[in-house]
This record gives structure tokens, C-alpha cells and sequence, in this order.
């Protein structure tokens, strides 16, 4: 299939890219920007080329990055504290506006490919029309929104990373941010410092939110640990783009 280079001229879009979050694993918080070829929604199903995800929001970082499908067919909205433990987050900037391709509207119907390759939880039909859109264009990615938040989210290719990108670097560890005690409570989660053998409740549910960034509910008890403040560009929820190879 050949891209109509008119339709994708029109949905051409310049984009500044300032505090977009990624959200990566702690072993990689040294390298902000590293890359891997991976399983995603854009990813090259021939591992030509690779890719960054970001996220307009720290909400939505985590529901990509973390979250993603677990809760499907259940009510109980539980998180173990170590898997937060296991990652990181920063925030991304560009040097220069990044050239994307916008399909957060009606870009995949004008070009007629599957509005799969957007929304869609099977990735295959994303994937096929990335490899074309990086072999026939010089798209630096796409921008497309979140279909867990409806959030704005950037797909970027790394041909682009490398000169248009920078990040804050090393990726602080994401139970060290000061909002996320608002963004587990938003995704209506429960965060529990251990695996209880009951589920916890609705009460307990509505009291994750205070000190460190949430309180743990461990068996009975409520522990509340120490917070500790962030003095950089991620303390507030202002940020805005996704973490690599989890973002979809």
C-alpha cells in the first residue's frame, strides 16, 4: 500500500514536545532515552528501526506504561508497592518541534487504513502501517491519543530521538514523585506493601492518598512512610508525553 502523500501532508503537524513523561524501567533510569526493538502499537514488525513512547500526563504514563489491561473482569484495583519500586520517570523535551503525523482525529479514516492501528488492542494493523509511514515518509512519529485515557500520546521514531530530544537524566525513581498519590487515586487503584489474601475495600481504596505519595495498606494497618518532595520539572502535573516499549 502506497501513503497519499497529499492526505499525509495535510495531517502533518510541527509539535513542540515540553515535560512529556516517560515512564521506564529503574535498570534503564541512567540512559533516559534509550531505545529497544519491542512488541508495540508502532513498533517495526522487522525490527528496522525503534522507538520512544510519551505520555501528555503522569496519569496517563502510568496507565500505559503500568496498568494497561490487568483490571479487565475484576473489580479489585490492586498494585503491589515493589512493581511501582521497578520504575522510573523523567521528563522529555525537544531541541527543535518534531515533525509527527496526527492521527488523534480522523487521520486513519482519510488514509484509509484501519482505525485499528490506533485503538485497537491487537497491534498488528499499527504496526504494518508504521513501517510503511517510517520507509515512504520523514516523519519523526505520530502523535495519537491514549485509548486507556484519551490522553495525547507521541509515538517517536528513532531517527529522531538522538537530534531532537532531550530528557532529564538519570529518571528519578516513580515512587519518589510528589503527585503520584493524585494519579493512583485517579486511576482508582489500591497500593499494598505486600500480598494480602483478602481484597481490600472500597474504604481503604478512597484513603490511598496522603504523605509519601500514598498510604500502604499492609494486612489491617495503614503505614505511612516519610514523603520526600521532587525539586524538579515532574512535581507537578503540568507534565505532558510515554515510557519505551510499554506505551502502546
Amino acid at each position: 500500500m502506497k501513503l497519499d502523500h497529499a492526505i499525509l501532508q495535510k495531517l502533518a503537524v510541527r509539535l513542540r514536545v515540553d515535560d512529556y513523561v516517560r515512564i521506564l524501567p529503574r535498570a534503564h533510569a541512567a540512559t533516559p532515552l534509550g531505545m529497544g526493538f519491542g512488541k508495540t502499537r508502532f513498533s517495526s514488525p522487522r525490527d528496522t528501526f525503534k522507538l520512544l513512547y510519551l505520555a501528555q500526563d503522569v496519569t496517563t504514563a502510568v496507565a500505559e506504561a503500568i496498568v494497561r489491561d490487568r483490571f479487565e473482569g475484576t473489580s479489585q484495583r490492586v498494585l503491589l508497592r515493589e512493581e511501582l519500586d521497578r520504575y522510573s520517570i523523567t521528563s522529555v523535551r525537544n531541541r527543535r518541534p518534531l515533525l509527527l503525523l496526527d492521527l488523534r482525529h480522523e487521520g486513519a479514516n482519510l488514509l484509509g487504513i484501519s482505525t485499528d492501528a490506533v485503538r485497537a488492542k491487537a497491534q498488528t494493523a499499527g504496526r504494518r502501517f508504521s513501517q510503511k509511514l517510517y520507509e515512504q515518509t520523514e516523519f519523526d512519529g505520530i502523535v495519537y491519543m491514549s485509548r486507556i485515557t484519551n490522553k495525547q500520546c507521541l509515538a517517536i521514531y528513532d531517527r529522531a530521538v538522538e537530534t531532537g530530544l532531550e530528557a532529564d537524566s538519570p529518571a528519578i525513581n516513580l515512587s519518589h514523585l510528589g503527585s503520584l498519590a493524585t494519579v493512583i487515586n485517579d486511576l482508582h487503584i489500591v497500593v499494598l506493601k505486600e500480598q494480602r489474601p483478602f481484597p481490600p475495600s472500597e474504604m481503604a481504596r478512597k484513603r490511598v492518598c496522603a504523605g509519601f505519595g500514598f498510604h500502604l495498606q499492609h494486612q489491617n494497618h495503614l503505614i505511612h512512610p516519610r514523603g520526600l518532595a521532587l525539586s524538579n520539572r515532574l512535581d507537578y502535573e503540568k507534565a505532558t508525553v510515554h515510557g519505551q516499549d510499554a506505551m502502546q
